[in-house]
């Protein structure tokens, strides 16, 4: 593309003005320079600043979730602590006393006293033969005698060898949890140690985490089922939800909008030894406060910092465009007085020229009448002599006249040097008035 052709691309973008002095000139290339300011000036802004708030917002967002994230993750292994510990002393029972010890309930019910005095949230215990029958029981309940033989635990807890359930009512009418252990001793006779366990302890653990009003948390199974009462979304064993989540077994946070129409951040994380969920939500508002704050900052600095741009844009593109039009008045009003210069000099060339072609006739004008003036004065009996000795003066005289005329002009036409020189005013005043 020529360099014409780049100059009408532009001027047809910005509409700018042919030459000339016109306000509306003026007032096309203000336009122009201010939304060239404005270009060059905002949409640098806005990019940094663009660029800037995602910045800022994942910074502060990992700054913010990452405390979530750690509660989360504590609480975790709180609750893996606290199932690992009853699930070892279970072992360590098993491991300790042989089954015709336990099968004895006096020998059974002191034991459990005495787990209860050490770790408290257990509810009863009792031995289970390999057959499944339930050979002896400590506890508030007549358990003792009844066939666990047909139950998916059973089956679990002799192929895996520990098991723990999720939260279930049962006869007792509250919520519980059942854990079990197999033992085989040397000589490969197999008995299990199964113990229910109160739940009241996951809902201290959950309590200690210290969460606000607003938030909440809770542990589901695998179907999605609390086993902890919800405080806004569901009692014990009712389906939740708001916890199709996917598995992750590292403390993950998700966005969603809950039941009631609030965003909220769900955290959440598996714990694989009990196969629940433990799931944290607290509302977004109240998680990225600071955010939002920080935001609402760079919005205000920004809109702060284009009232500005405005403002001096707007302020030096009016000082500008009033210094070019003075600049191009100016140079207008030089350029007319040199065209009147330019004029005065032709008139001057003019003036030599005309002085110069009206010379030559004067001289033989006046060469004529001195030749007839001596004729008429050498001629004695010339007719009407004293007549024509005064039409031919007055001829001369006039000759004379335009002469010292012609003269004058080629004077003024003639290029000066300036100097310093004495003058005579009488003398250029009658000079001056003479020429006139």
């Amino acid at each position: 593309m020529s360099k014409e052709n780049h100059k009408g691309f532009f001027a047809g973008l910005l509409d700018i003005p042919e030459e000339g002095s016109s306000p509306e000139r003026y007032r096309v290339l203000r336009r122009n320079i201010i939304i060239l300011m404005l270009m060059i000036t905002i949409i640098p802004l806005l990019l940094m600043g663009i660029i800037n708030f995602y910045q800022y917002q994942q910074v502060v967002k990992n700054e913010v979730l990452t405390p979530l994230r750690v509660i989360v993750n504590k609480t975790k292994h709180s609750l893996e602590l606290f199932l690992a510990g009853r699930v070892s002393t279970l072992r360590f029972i098993s491991s300790a006393y042989n089954f015709e010890y336990l099968a004895d309930e006096k020998n059974l019910n002191r034991i459990f006293k005495a787990l209860k005095q050490e770790f408290p949230g257990f509810i009863d215990v009792g031995l289970i033969d390999a057959a499944g029958l339930q050979v002896s029981y400590a506890g508030p309940y007549e358990l003792t005698g009844k066939d666990y033989s047909d139950q998916a635990w059973f089956q679990q807890v002799r192929v895996n060898g520990v098991y723990v359930s999720d939260v279930f009512m049962g006869y007792r009418k509250f919520p519980h949890i059942a854990t079990a252990v197999q033992h085989i001793d040397d000589s490969g006779r197999a008995w299990i140690i199964r113990a229910t366990i109160n739940t009241g302890m996951f809902d201290e653990l959950i309590r200690s985490m210290g969460l606000d009003d607003h938030s909440d948390a809770f542990l589901i199974n695998r179907e999605n089922v609390f086993q902890t009462e919800s405080k806004f979304y569901g009692k014990v064993l009712t389906q939740c939800e708001e916890c199709n989540l996917p598995r992750s077994y590292e403390p993950n946070i998700i966005q969603k909008r809950d039941k009631f129409g609030r965003d909220v951040l769900i955290s959440y994380v598996f714990l694989p030894r009990s196969e629940y969920t433990l799931v944290v939500v607290k509302p977004e508002t109240d998680v990225l406060k600071s955010w939002y704050a920080l935001k609402s900052e760079l919005v205000l600095l920004f809109l702060a910092a284009v009232v500005v741009i405005l403002l001096v844009v707007f302020r030096l593109t009016d000082v500008m465009v009033r210094k070019m039009r003075k600049s191009d008045e100016k140079r207008e009003q030089a350029m007319r007085e040199m065209q009147h210069t330019h004029k005065l000099s032709s008139i001057g060339r003019l003036a030599a020229g005309v002085a110069h072609e009206v010379n030559n006739p004067l001289a033989v004008i006046n060469e004529k009448a001195g030749l007839m003036k001596d004729l008429i004065e050498y001629t004695k009996d010339f007719p009407n002599k004293e007549k024509f000795l005064t039409q031919t003066s007055a001829i001369i005289a006039s000759v004379q006249r335009c002469r010292t005329i012609t003269h004058r002009l080629l004077g003024f036409a003639r290029r000066m040097d300036v100097e310093a020189e004495v003058l005579d005013l009488n003398e250029t005043l009658k000079e001056t008035l003479g020429f006139l």
